[in-house]
């Protein structure tokens, strides 16, 4: 009988190696199986079974005839149904490799578990190692039993598989197994380079959107595939971005295939972020209202412009503070170069604007060395022979104490003491409204505004005038003045407008003026001839203080009385005696010193001419005579009107 769970296709059958078809020969083996197929178990001992040396039948039924032979001579012949099993007739073999299969893959199935000798199998690696078996020749019904283990050589490991066909019989197949490199190997994200700032951490910057679904460029692909750290993958592993970004909104990625040597593949999310520089552009910011043509769209810095030249510190803020980062993210930096660079037409100054992400977009900002770093200016030298106490100073007429408002005429006056000879063209030149400084030390401030905008301040030392704390005057008179002088210097020359006056006379004027009250070393000049209008004749006079300040002071002028008058001794009477021609005939002494008496005094008062003085005209004789005893006079003071007097 069969034994348990033989298949019905080899039923009470022989499977032998050789062919079953009719008139076939049987090998010994072949002889032997079928021999053991007669069951002899319940026949005499010592009966002897031999089979045929062929095969008979019919190709539907093929048999063996077997000759049984009893102990006592007899036999009988059996008919044994044979088929040739399928193990004989099939070969099993491993798949061939699908094309592009690389070498160090071929003719092997890619396990996930290990494949060093004695390593124990996965069901899915089962499976792998079964699909890797080519059945397709194989009859219907075949199984592929892999077994438990890897065994082999480290070198070539192998995997045992049984191959059982459908009437029973087996192969077993060797086939070659490699542990998958995406089994030892794990692809990440290279680590973040130092100081990468948190918003990019773990990230590869894009110059593309990054919203999902958006494409990618080569060169976005690039910077994701270099983000992939492949240096403990082995050589010739491949890294293939997708082409398009995936994820969410807030967490985008881009897929990325990795490839390794031997076929299989692993994929790993890089996340992306688009570069904060893709999407901002750094700009200059927009110049001030009324900001120079000149200065138009440029930093001004105080050092040099000229390409090359070392920027300080200071500069560099200058340069920093023009760059519009308003509509730049918050926690945007921004860094000037060390130097100036660009053309001596054009001087710049490239500044790195960094992102958030650590993204940079260079700008360049153009710069012009201001006007107030390459001038000064000063107070104008003095005119020569200004006084001490003037020197270096603008002489106002308001007050030098501090706080004092200036007028319109006093900051002109310290506006062109600042000296703009070397400074460029189109400076203007603004003081204060008011002095400062210290009492002992009072200055106006003024700002110098050059054509590129930038200004220098420069403080002008002020002095008030002496001519406005002074007030020039003429002398009172003194008592007894006669009317007619009042307020007047008499001079003996003319006094008609436009006559030359004589040093005495402008020494007249001069001591006219009352200088009791000006500061010490004021000097007073008179004009060199008489103005004003015939009823008011004057004579300028230039009052100057020792600052250097002048008043000038119109002093009235009379041509004295007796500058115009001549007294006379009157004419003789008819038949004056010879001896008594032209003298005063007297009643006491004539000699010198002899003293005369009031009647004396008025003969010799009558002697005098008054017909052609002014009226009010005085005579007045000396007490005594005089002269010598050849000559005897008297003299007799004539005083006119004006108080001037003429002796005769």
């Amino acid at each position: 009988p069969d034994e348990p769970n033989t298949p019905a296709i080899s039923a009470g059958k022989v499977l032998i190696d050789g062919s079953d078809t009719p008139e076939s020969p049987l090998s010994p083996a072949d002889q032997e199986a079928v021999k053991d197929k007669v069951d002899t178990s319940n026949l005499p001992a010592g009966t002897t079974v031999t089979p045929a040396d062929k095969v008979t039948g019919t190709p539907d039924n093929p048999v063996v005839e077997v000759t049984v032979t009893y102990p006592d001579g007899t036999t009988d012949t059996i008919a044994v149904p044979v088929k040739q099993k399928d193990s004989a007739t099939n070969e099993p073999t491993v798949k061939p490799d699908a094309d592009g299969t690389p070498e160090i893959s071929a003719g092997k199935v890619l396990i996930d578990g290990s494949d060093k000798p004695s390593s124990p199998l996965t069901d899915a690696d089962k499976e792998a190692v079964k699909d890797k078996v080519d059945t397709s020749k194989l009859p219907d019904g075949t199984t592929v039993t892999p077994a438990d283990k890897v065994t082999g050589t480290e070198d070539a490991p192998v995997v045992e598989v049984t191959v059982t066909y459908p009437d029973g019989t087996t192969d077993t197949i060797e086939v070659p197994v490699k542990q998958k490199d995406s089994a030892t190997n794990e692809p990440s994200v290279k680590p973040d380079e130092a100081n990468t700032p948190t918003v990019s951490a773990g990230k590869a910057l894009i110059d593309g959107s990054d919203t999902p679904e958006s494409p990618l460029t080569d060169a976005d692909k690039a910077v994701v595939a270099d983000k992939v750290d492949t240096s403990n993958l082995p050589e010739g592993t491949v890294v293939t971005p997708a082409d398009k970004v995936s994820g969410t909104p807030e967490n985008p990625v881009v897929e990325v295939t990795v490839t390794y040597p031997d076929g299989t593949t692993d994929t790993i999310a890089v996340p992306v972020k688009q570069k904060d520089s893709a999407t901002n552009e750094p700009t200059v910011k927009p110049d001030e209202a009324n900001t120079p043509t000149v200065s138009a769209g440029k930093a001004l810095i105080d050092g040099s412009d000229t390409p090359n030249s070392p920027l300080t510190d200071a500069d560099k803020a200058v340069v920093t503070d023009k760059v519009d980062t308003s509509n730049l993210p918050q926690g945007t930096v921004v860094t000037p170069a060390d130097k100036v660079s660009g053309t001596p037409d054009n001087p710049v100054v490239e500044v790195t604007v960094t992102y958030p992400d650590g993204t940079t977009d260079i700008i360049e900002v153009p710069v012009k060395q201001k006007d107030s770093a390459t001038n000064e200016p000063s107070v104008k030298a003095d005119e020569p022979n200004t006084p001490a106490i003037s020197a270096g100073k603008a002489l106002i007429d308001g007050s030098d104490t501090p706080n004092s408002p200036l007028t319109d005429a006093d900051k002109e006056a310290v506006k062109d003491k600042v000296d703009t000879s070397k400074l460029p063209d189109g400076t203007t030149v603004i003081p204060a409204d008011k002095v400062t400084g210290t009492p002992d030390n009072p200055v106006v401030e003024v700002t110098v505004t050059y054509p590129d905008g930038t200004t220098d301040t420069i403080e002008v030392p002020v002095k008030q005038k002496d001519s406005a704390t002074n007030e020039p005057s003429v002398k009172p008179d003194e008592i007894n003045t006669p009317t007619v002088s009042a307020g007047k210097a008499l001079i003996d020359g003319s006094d008609k407008p436009n006559s030359p006056l004589s040093p005495a006379d402008q020494e007249a004027v001069k001591d006219k003026v009352d200088t009791s009250k000006l500061p010490d070393g004021t000097t007073v000049t008179p004009a060199d001839k008489v103005t004003g209008t015939p009823d008011n004749p004057v004579v300028e006079v230039t009052v100057t203080y020792p600052d250097g300040t002048t008043d000038t002071i119109a002093v009235p002028v009379k041509q004295k009385d007796s500058a115009s008058n001549e007294p006379t001794v009157k004419a003789d009477e008819p038949n004056t005696p010879a001896i008594s021609a032209g003298k005063a005939l007297i009643d006491g002494s004539d000699k010198p010193e002899s003293p005369l008496s009031p009647a004396d005094q008025e003969a010799v008062k009558d002697k005098v001419d008054t017909s052609n003085l002014p009226a009010g005209t005085t005579v007045t004789p000396a007490a005594k005579v005089t002269g010598t005893p050849d000559n005897p006079v008297v003299e007799v003071t004539v005083t006119y009107p004006d108080g001037t007097t003429d002796t005769i």
